[in-house]
Order: structure tokens, then sequence, then C-alpha cells
């Protein structure tokens, strides 16, 4: 019963204990998060659960005592939850951290079930409002500098090229430009929202600091149907510009196939929108649109900052 009223309420993460449920899994006898039929079979075919499963911390003396670590967290991914936790030792979570790494990277997790979970985390962590920012623009959290190097840090090392790897930096707008002349025959395109405020707000920003470096650069948004200029409305975009386009996660592109093609496109979400979409002449992303990230993604764009980051997802044939 509190599980389907939970669940009734829109709940976004449960959280699994370590306890053998025989009822729903006497074949197994596993606990449950380890069990395919309580995870898949309970919580997401019968009672409808589409938010992120969490493991109890698998450190625990249930788990522990019982199953090889780190083998026991590719099992629990496995069976059915997206985030397995492991809140004691930092040895046995970069442990843990490269034998997942590895099975991803072998095929030993199937790929639909990893693809899954990160949907699901990068879903929750938007739904939070992790990428809004104070407005002074530290994290909302308010880390301490040891935590905010480690941000900057994680997010520098996120970046990731998708292809067309020698399209970046962005050409005519990085320090070897006249400042007066950066970002000249650019226009800078934002797929929906608007122009302040709400979930856009991040591709603003990023959008404002590229336009604020570049001042030759147009920056242009779509919204209501049309392509805005600063006030100047139903503006065409050039084809013989070259064309960034800055876009989330799951926002569609109003584009044709046509201007996809010739553009470079950069995604704060994530390369999940991607996939679907024809292949540009370059195209990047991180993984979250948090200050760090944006910052980042500047660095990356317009000074040619290394990008080391690596996709977690296999898009279908595109490759650097």
């Amino acid at each position: 019963v509190p599980f389907r009223q939970a669940i009734a309420a829109d709940v976004a993460a449960l959280m699994t204990a370590h306890a053998v449920f025989t009822g729903y899994d006497s074949d197994t006898g596993l606990p449950a998060p380890l069990s395919q039929r309580l995870l898949k079979g309970l919580l997401r075919e019968d009672l409808g659960f589409s938010g992120v499963v969490m493991t109890d911390c698998m450190e625990m003396g249930a788990i522990a005592d019982n199953f090889e670590q780190p083998d026991v967290a590719v099992q629990a991914i496995a069976a059915g939850a997206d985030l397995v936790l492991y809140s004691h030792s930092q040895r046995l979570q970069k442990s843990v951290h490269s034998r997942l790494t590895r099975e991803i990277k072998s095929g030993g997790l199937p790929q639909d079930r990893v693809h899954e979970a990160l949907r699901r985390v990068l879903t929750l962590k938007k739904a939070l409002g992790h990428s809004q920012s104070a407005p002074d623009g530290r994290c909302v959290l308010d880390c301490p500098d040891e935590c905010s190097r480690f941000m900057r840090k994680a997010a520098a090392r996120a970046v990731t090229v998708i292809c067309g790897e020698n399209h970046f930096p962005l050409e005519g707008c990085g320090a070897d430009t006249a400042p007066a002349s950066r970002g000249e025959g650019w226009q800078v395109f934002i797929p929906g929202g608007s122009s302040t405020g709400g979930r856009g707000q991040p591709l603003n920003d990023l959008a404002e600091r590229i336009s604020a470096a570049c001042p030759g650069a147009r920056l242009l948004r779509y919204t209501d149907g049309q392509v805005w200029t600063g006030s100047q409305s139903s503006y065409q975009l050039a084809s013989n510009n070259r064309l960034l386009v800055l876009a989330d996660s799951d926002d569609p592109l109003p584009l044709t196939d046509e201007q996809i093609i010739r553009s470079t496109v950069f995604s704060v979400g994530g390369p999940f929108a991607l996939a679907a979409l024809p292949r540009p002449e370059a195209a990047a992303c991180t993984y979250d649109a948090s200050p760090a990230s944006l910052k980042a993604a500047l660095r990356f764009l317009l000074r040619g900052s290394a990008a080391p980051g690596l996709l977690p997802v296999d898009l279908g044939g595109w490759c650097r």
C-alpha cells in the first residue's frame, strides 16, 4: 500500500531495502536490489513506477557479507536498479566504478539497460533543478572550495566531442581574432523558450556569454513559431553563414535536415536528442547545465579547451 500511494503521488525515486521477499521472488531468494522479479516485474510492470530506483548502501552487512564486491553492483544494475549506493569506502567506490565501466564497454551490461538508467537519472536531475544557480552564480548547494574545485574539474572532463573534432574551437571566435571581429559570420541559434527564465535559462546563459565574447555573432531565438533576433521576428536563417545550435537533451530542433547537416550542435543535456538527427558538421555535448558545465562549454567552444569526455551511449554510427 505505501508504494502504491507513493507511485500514485508521482514520487521521483524509490530506495530498495536489503530484504528478501519470498512472496514475490521465491525462486531466486535474492534481496530486493538484486531481484529482477521485484525491480522490473513488481515495481515497473505491476505498479507502473517510472522513476529512479536506487539501492540502499551496498556496503551494509546484508549485501557485503553474502555477495562479492564489486560484482554485486553489476548484478544490481542488470536487475533494474538505476543507481547503486556506496557510502563508506572510497577505495570500493573506485573499484565499483571501474568494474561498471568495463562491463558497459564490453557489453556485459546490456546497452538498453544502461541507456534506461541514464535517462532516468538525467530526468531526475533536471526535475530537481540541478542546473539552477544562485543570483551570484554559485551552485545552489553553496559548496565549500574543495567541492567547487571538484565540480569545475568534473565539468571540464565531461565535455565530449561527438563528431567533427577539427571544427572546434569555433573558427573566428578565439583569441587569435581581433575582439571586434570575433564571431563574424556566425549565427547562434536557441531552439525554443523565452529569452529569460524557466527551463531554457541555461541555454540562454550560454548563448549570452558567447554573444558577449563574440560581438560579431548574431543571436537567434526560436519561439512562437518564429525566429527572433533581438526584437525582430520572422528572421530567415542565412544559408551562407555558419550556424551554432545550442540544444537541451529533449528540445526538438525546428530546423531542416539541410540546416542541421551544415551546423555545429552543442547540447547541454547529453547526447540523447542528437541520436535522432542527421549527422551535423560537428557536434559536442556536456551532461548538465550547471554553472561549472556552462563555463567548461564556453572554454571549449571559444578557446579550444580539451574535451576528454567519452560517450556513454552508442549514437548509431556517429564518431569523432
